[in-house]
């Protein structure tokens, strides 16, 4: 029989041995009793067959010995209440204790795993209580085996108590002290030293890719990892991962790029804490290990590569980009053919790498972002933004928006640093934000107006976008300002302009040329779009004022008409083959298909070229005017109409449906010839074509056709 339960715990032994002991001393009780009453039976025979003392005597013996077997009788069955009791007892604890393993074997996994996951062994070195995963706690007796218990949760507490796991825990409640904190640093840094010394270590980049998934996101514990690793650890560690990738190999490339972007997302997480000061040391750390050629500069484009799931916080993007213009303007263009950045942001969206190589591009991208980081760069900071008169540096808008080289060939179009343009025209709240911003706009019209490479063939789809996101933000005051009024060779950096349906707008002083320049490039694409949004908001907006008669309807009229011209000059350019026949085949195709748009056609037709007006411009004009649709409202159609005469029919129609609603505001009035009207339309008709020799630029000069 096995009673090892007696010494160790009851998973040691054979607690069924217990239940075999049980049944013994009943065996035995019931084997004694009848073996006393046999005796006591066989005694009284005797006794009743033999007379004398002797015989007297052997009765009494048989008594007695009958009397001892009951007692052993008796004995044998307390003995078996007491083991069965014990047994039963042993058995509920037994099942405790199993219960308890289960607990303390998922902790054991847990705990385990967190091992695994952060590299706990390493640091834990010394750390851990003398405890194995193998041992079982033993005991000396029986009775001391329900301490168990509590010996196992105490080796489980020990566990969970490993210094890297109990600092991470702390993390979470906020009660990192300095001493975690130091521990959890210092094993991040020697996790990404080990990495850049070997990259192909499967294992550490698994122990660094699930730390980053559970605590990349959370800038309390990124925020100190990444100033210790440093911006020269950073860039070496993904310039490592990215030295990995082999072609041939897409799961293991694929691994290394999501390591890489989860390192991206935890610097951006781990950026937002940073002070000034903090943000200005890493950028210096990244400055000093870039080197052209052997693609570090692309990592640097690298990690602002995706503003919208890792953006970079307003310090550090600031700082970068004063590394960048500290450098390019000392030392010329940081543009680098190197793989590294590239093969990073190309593994998991092919195509993306391109933008990587120029870090310029996404880093003036991230820092449009931040609006007022924006404008500060690049005017600096001035109490004085109201007054038109108000100075600034110019060297940083001349070099990066009138010097530098953004052509696709070389960059990426124009793309980031119009981001940057187009997102300083945001979150202008105030006065001082307003006249800040017209005066940056003023230069940088001005500049890239005059970079030559500021041309369509240039311009990438971003660029163009980015281009029209930040002309058409303005686009109300550059109405007034370049084509309303022309402002060319005046003073001051911005306007104070009257827009008649909205009111005063705060505008740069910007001139024809100027707006041209840009529209023309950024008439393309997606760039187109935007600008045809924007025209057929400021139409939507301008007709409703109009038709309410809170603005003077021969103003906007005028308006319009400068800017479809505007629309118009600019898309004409931009595609440069553009014929002469195809102009007249787009405005019969245009006229054709108003006739059969809704019976709306002939109110206001849309604009020759790029159909800006759309339904519900037309319905304003026309449904506010309370009349009926009649086929006399459509413009005649003629295969042999000319531009002008077009316009003059567009606009004349336009007047009638003004003067019959009673808003007409501009000369003439509904009781004049219709002679007189189409003369009153035709001056708008060379507003139009005003504003499309306008922004046309050096091809105005060509004849256009009637």
């Amino acid at each position: 029989m096995d009673l090892g339960v007696l010494e160790r715990t009851p998973e040691a032994g054979d607690v069924a041995a217990v239940d075999g002991l049980v049944e013994g001393y009943v065996a035995r009780a019931e084997r004694f009793g009848e073996r006393a009453e046999s005796i006591r039976s066989a005694g009284a025979a005797l006794g009743g067959v033999v007379v004398g003392e002797w015989s007297l005597a052997l009765v009494e013996r048989a008594s007695r010995l009958a009397a001892g077997l009951d007692d052993a009788a008796g004995g044998c069955r307390q003995v078996a209440e007491v083991l069965a009791g014990y047994g039963a007892a042993l058995q509920v604890v037994r099942r405790q204790v199993a219960e308890c393993r289960k607990v303390v074997a998922a902790a054991r996994t847990r705990a385990m795993a967190a091992q695994e996951r952060y590299a706990t062994a390493a640091l834990a070195a010394g750390g851990v209580p003398a405890w194995s995963w193998m041992d079982v706690p033993s005991f000396p007796v029986v009775p001391a085996a329900a301490d168990e218990l509590r010996v196992w949760s105490d080796a489980v507490d020990a566990v969970v108590d490993v210094p890297v796991v109990q600092a991470l825990a702390g993390s979470v409640s906020g009660a990192l002290d300095g001493a975690q904190r130091r521990l959890v640093v210092r094993w991040f840094v020697e996790l990404t030293d080990r990495l850049v010394d070997d990259p192909s270590d499967v294992a550490s980049r698994e122990v660094l890719a699930g730390f980053l998934e559970a605590w990349g996101d959370d800038p309390a514990m990124t925020g100190g990892l990444f100033v210790a690793v440093g911006g020269h650890g950073t860039l070496r560690l993904l310039g490592a991962l990215s030295r990995t990738v082999t072609p041939g190999r897409p799961v293991d490339n694929r691994a290394v790029a999501d390591l890489a972007a989860q390192v991206r997302r935890g610097l951006a997480s781990a950026s937002t804490v940073w002070s000034t000061e903090d943000a200005t040391t890493f950028a210096a750390q990244v400055e000093s290990e870039m080197t052209v050629g052997d693609g570090s500069v692309s990592l640097v484009g690298y990690l602002f590569a995706d503003r919208e799931n890792a953006r970079m916080s307003m310090a550090f993007t600031v700082a970068i980009a004063d590394v960048l213009d500290r450098i390019e303007r000392e030392s010329g263009v940081l543009q680098d053919v190197g793989p590294l950045g590239y093969l990073l942001a190309e593994i998991p969206t092919r195509g993306a790498g391109d933008a990587v190589r120029d870090a310029a591009g996404p880093v003036f991208a991230t820092l449009g972002t931040y609006p007022q980081a924006a404008r500060d760069w690049f005017t600096g900071t001035a109490a004085a933004w109201p007054s038109e008169g108000t100075e600034f540096d110019l060297d940083r808008i001349n070099y990066w928006f009138r010097d530098r080289d953004w052509s696709v060939a070389n960059s990426d179009g124009f793309a980031g640093i119009a981001s940057a343009w187009a997102g300083a025209q945001h979150d202008v709240t105030d006065p001082a934000s307003a006249g800040q911003v017209a005066s940056l706009n003023s230069r940088v019209f001005k500049a890239v107006s005059g970079n030559p490479l500021l041309r369509p063939e240039h311009v990438s789809e971003a660029g163009a976008e980015a281009l029209a996101s930040a002309a058409t933000a303005q686009l109300p005051g550059l109405i007034e300002m370049a084509l309303v009024h022309d402002l060319t060779g005046s003073s001051g950096a911005w306007r104070s302009m009257a827009v008649p349906h909205m009111g005063e707008v705060t505008v740069g002083v910007v001139t024809p040329t100027e707006l041209g320049r840009v529209l023309v490039a950024s008439a393309q694409g997606e760039g187109r779009v935007v600008l045809e949004r924007a025209v057929t908001d400021y139409q939507a907006g301008a007709l409703a004022q109009a038709l309410e008669g809170s603005a003077a309807s021969g103003d906007v009229l005028q308006r319009l008409a400068l800017t479809w011209g505007a629309a118009d000059g600019a898309t004409q350019t931009a595609q440069e083959a553009v014929a002469l026949a195809a102009v007249e085949e787009q405005l019969r195709n245009a006229n054709a298909a108003f006739k059969a748009a809704d019976g709306l056609a002939g109110v206001i037709p849309m604009p020759p070229h790029i159909a800006l007006v759309v339904d519900l411009g037309l319905s304003q004009l026309h449904g506010r005017a309370g009349q009926e649709i009649t086929e006399s409202m459509v413009v005649a159609e003629s295969p042999a109409v000319g531009r002008r005469e077009y316009l003059d029919a567009v606009f004349l129609k336009a007047i009638e449906t003004f003067q019959e609603a009673g808003v007409w505001t501009g000369e003439g009035s509904k009781d004049d010839s219709h002679d007189d009207r189409w003369m009153v339309a035709n001056q708008y008709t060379a507003d139009y074509m005003r504003s499309v020799n306008s922004i046309r630029g050096d091809i105005a000069s060509q004849d256009v056709r009637r």
